[in-house]
């Protein structure tokens, strides 16, 4: 079984990849390290036909650039994934129930492959260009870029991710204007003014401080948009912190639907986030592929935390 870990030199802070020599050789696997952001996609593609399982050794963004290189080669050719929680969110992990280190390290040398859905998203760059990307986690329209952007990659290292992203929603806030947003897709058509849109693949996001879409799976076939409507801010601010346990879906004004595909166009160019990165702009589409890539759990496939 040939295996190849990646790290970086920038999850979580710059300090993750301190790790990745001790695991690598516990597992008996091969160390890529990537040393600007960007450079574990063109390692995760260069292992492609080389290496049966891929580890990656960081965070949900790093993730991302794995994912997204994977995604570019025929289903049959694509590495089985194995993820060691050494970034600053870790949310894929956490839904996978491989959150804790000790538990990803047992999942690689025992568990069993499952299945990872993951989100085709065909957007658009700020000049008006086509743009593909892949998205394992989640794609955010708006408010959520904006929160990305205050919580950023330095203030995640020294506050923490939780704390970081409780920081860009207090601080987004007070400014977001809700944009009028229609979305289309399976689940019909919805029109207004969105305070918060997204497109969620696990229940817990935000460095699992937040569960946005309450009994979501990694593996099921199905995403979950959750439309907030705009609302005063004095009642935003007081209904936030049911975001931490689901329980603001129980609000009749909250839309929450499954859905397989979705089409997003608003008033004015919108920001995209996909696994936590600034991806591109509205309009776009997006469309769950199931199944797409293989990862090792454990039975069960979600963190019982």
């Amino acid at each position: 079984m040939r295996m190849l870990l990646i790290a970086s030199t920038y999850s979580l802070g710059g300090r993750g990849h301190r790790f990745a020599p001790e695991l690598a050789l516990r597992l008996g696997a091969d160390l890529a390290l990537a040393q600007k952001r960007g450079a574990a996609r063109a390692l995760a593609g260069e292992a492609i036909g080389r290496y049966d399982r891929l580890l990656v050794g960081g965070g949900d963004g790093l993730l991302h650039e794995v994912a997204n290189a994977l995604m570019s080669a025929p289903a049959a050719e694509r590495p089985t994934l194995g993820l060691l929680p050494l970034g600053t969110g870790n949310d894929v992990a956490r839904n996978l129930g491989v959150g804790e280190l000790g538990r990803a390290i047992a999942a690689i040398e025992d568990g069993q492959p499952g299945v990872l859905d993951v989100f085709e998203v065909r957007c658009h760059d700020a000049a008006g260009r086509p743009h593909l990307v892949y998205s394992v986690l989640n794609v955010g329209f708006g408010y959520g870029v904006e929160v990305i952007r205050r919580a950023s990659p330095r203030l995640k290292a020294t506050a923490g991710g939780a704390a970081a992203y409780a920081w860009g929603t207090l601080a987004t806030l007070a400014t977001w204007d809700s944009p009028a947003l229609t979305l289309s897709g399976d689940h019909g058509i919805w029109r207004g003014r969105a305070f918060f849109a997204s497109l969620c693949n696990g229940a817990r996001e935000c460095g699992g401080s937040l569960c946005l879409a309450p009994g979501a799976r990694l593996d099921d076939g199905l995403a979950h948009l959750v439309v907030i409507p705009r609302l005063p801010r004095a009642l935003l601010a007081t209904r936030l912190p049911l975001l931490a346990d689901g329980s603001f879906v129980e609000d009749q004004r909250v839309r929450f639907w499954p859905v397989r595909w979705l089409r997003a166009t608003a008033e004015r160019q919108l920001g995209l986030q996909a696994d936590g990165e600034l991806v591109g702009y509205t309009p776009a589409e997006v469309r769950l592929v199931p199944g797409a890539l293989s990862v090792l759990t454990h039975d069960g496939g979600r963190d019982p935390a």
